[in-house]
């Protein structure tokens, strides 16, 4: 099995391409500003776009988790942050910038954007950097907030190695649970929605063991009874 857990797989490939396509739409139904917002269309929309699709987003946690955690040891993390970087912080800080330099351009044509670049704090190169750089606030871009958290996760793999390590991952997995719990009593889900959520932290470590436990992800979802699951899931989310 750890032959096949190095061995590209392409149905791990598809579900990233399909959860991508998911966020893609998730951030098309911002378009609900310019349309009546009413009508069966609408419903209909707004109802997949908020209950169903957001699924996305912790899958693709998880296949992060599961990616880097295969084959997985000390020796290897300095070759698999390097790629990293390459993947998650370089597209990052210039994707950043270019919507930085946008904004201030477009804030000089267009009025209604002084008030976005006075917000986001990018009317100076420092403040611009701040922004980028900052981990309590979303970046220039907003949804590149994935980046930087799984970007993060990859640098303090080392310390979620050695937890999961612990009882076969059972005491990193029981942590992850007690935090969730934690972020919703202390009223903190708001606050850390697109900062570092618990399910995002949880996707990840969850994606990590079964990598640690050379369980084959895919297959690890077969069963009929996970779709039962994602549609509660999906109806929970929504309805918060």
């Amino acid at each position: 099995m750890s032959r096949d857990c190095r061995m590209r797989d392409d149905r791990i490939d598809f579900a990233r391409c399909v959860a991508n396509y998911m966020i893609v739409l998730i951030h098309a139904w911002a378009a609900f500003q310019y349309v009546k917002c009413s009508g069966v269309e609408f419903i209909t929309w707004t109802a997949i776009c908020t209950h169903m699709l957001w699924m996305a987003v912790p899958t693709l946690f998880m296949i992060s988790g599961y990616l880097l955690f295969v084959g997985y040891d000390m020796s290897r993390y300095p070759r698999k942050m390097i790629r990293r970087i390459k993947r998650l912080a370089v597209p990052y800080i210039i994707w950043n910038m270019l919507f930085g330099v946008c904004y201030v351009l477009l804030a000089r044509v267009i009025p209604s954007m002084s008030s976005r670049v006075a917000s986001l704090g990018v009317d100076s190169f420092s403040g611009a950097l701040a922004n980028i750089f900052s981990l309590s606030d979303l970046p220039i871009d907003g949804p590149l907030w994935y980046l930087r958290l799984v970007f993060l996760f990859a640098l303090v793999s080392p310390v979620l190695w050695l937890v999961m390590r612990i009882g076969n991952g059972l005491v990193a997995l029981a942590l992850c649970a007690a935090w969730c719990v934690a972020e919703s009593l202390l009223g903190l889900t708001a606050q850390l929605q697109l900062n570092a959520p618990a399910y995002a932290i949880s996707c990840f470590v969850l994606g990590g063991v079964l990598a640690m436990h050379r369980k084959a992800l895919v297959d690890m979802f077969k069963c009929p009874w996970w779709i039962v699951f994602g549609f509660c899931a999906c109806t929970i989310r929504g309805g918060g």
